[in-house]
């Protein structure tokens, strides 16, 4: 991200302010800082006062923008008068900037695995694992898609003393939700389609995944960690699956939950009319051994995520699951959205 310190800013009595703030961008080069350096700027009282370094640190970042005549856009302006929202005064500017992007997931412990998998085979610059390494990028527990919007909501009312109307300006989030599809064309469940119409109102990036969830986008090599002999039998059919209905299985209870004494609640004419007939090509044998699920492997939602972070993963497994190009994919879109935070 880039911050622009207005000239204004140095003619204002806040030394300690403009201090703090200039500390707070360039420590470990958190923010690309831009101050268009003319000779009055120079000649202010602030200007002289800065540490040395830190005068020098200015100057060269001024050259080294001005001569690769990088576009000047910041995301954050901080000036005296304010005019438009990425105008911000001192006090939210500290703010704004001291805050760690946070990531918005329905279960940050498990999903998490999936992210940092994303951060390290497919960032090419290191930067979203940079940022999560200095505590700048932070995973949030929202439990579950239903609180999401409160949990959103408090992060929204924690800038009520800050004086922009649309407290949403203040926010750096990004929200990663399941789509808990059963089949591609399925509509979202009226939960989702809630979270999402209130994330869009107040404009915060977001990402639905186009799979059921998560643990649909694990390399089919992965599943050789799974070692236990009674899982073969679900191995062989999940392996004969084609990529659409790998897509939106249920891994962890397969098509139907159990009854007490294991018996699916649901027959199989129930399955195929909720999954639009995606399995119906399966045959009765692959199908039940598919019912069974993988829920018994230890606890399955804290288990199965760790997949990602195993040997097994590379970034041409992963991409070869999620189904898109070197160029286009859900991995590179998630990236693109969390880096425009940053």
């Amino acid at each position: 991200m880039m911050v622009e310190f207005n000239n204004s800013i140095f003619d204002s009595n806040n030394f300690k302010g403009v201090n703090y703030l200039l500390q707070l961008c360039t420590y470990k080069s958190r923010y690309k800082v831009f101050v268009e350096l003319t000779e009055n700027i120079k000649g202010t009282s602030i200007f002289k006062n800065l540490n040395y370094d830190d005068q020098q640190l200015l100057i060269q970042e001024y050259n080294s923008i001005i001569q690769s005549q990088e576009a000047i856009n910041p995301s954050c302006v901080i000036c005296e008068n304010l005019s438009t929202d990425q105008e911000f005064n001192i006090e939210e500017a500290i703010r704004y900037l001291i805050q760690p992007v946070s990531i918005i997931l329905e279960n940050s412990k498990n999903d998490s695995y999936f992210l940092k998998s994303i951060f390290k085979h497919f960032d090419t610059t290191g930067n979203t694992s940079r940022h999560l390494d200095n505590g700048w990028i932070q995973f949030e527990n929202a439990g579950g898609c239903d609180n999401i919007s409160n949990f959103l909501e408090g992060k929204l009312q924690s800038f009520n003393s800050l004086p922009k109307a649309n407290k949403s300006i203040y926010l750096r989030c990004f929200v990663l939700m399941d789509s808990d599809k059963l089949h591609p064309n399925m509509d979202l469940s009226p939960t989702k389609q809630k979270t999402k119409n209130f994330i869009e109102t107040h404009h915060i990036p977001y990402k639905i995944l186009n799979k059921r969830s998560v643990e649909n986008y694990l390399p089919i090599e992965t599943y050789n960690q799974i070692t236990n002999s009674s899982f073969d039998n679900w191995k062989a059919s999940f392996y004969r699956l084609t990529d659409n209905q790998k897509d939106f299985l249920n891994i962890a209870i397969g098509f139907s939950r159990k009854n007490g004494n294991g018996t699916p609640k649901k027959d199989r004419n129930n399955v195929n009319g909720e999954t639009n007939n995606l399995y119906d090509s399966l045959s009765q044998q692959d199908y039940d051994n598919l019912n069974q699920g993988l829920s018994q492997i230890g606890d399955f939602k804290t288990t199965f995520p760790t997949f990602f972070d195993s040997n097994y993963v590379s970034n041409t497994n992963l991409l070869e699951r999620e189904g898109g190009t070197e160029v286009n994919n859900e991995f590179l879109e998630i990236l693109q959205k969390i880096n425009d935070l940053l």
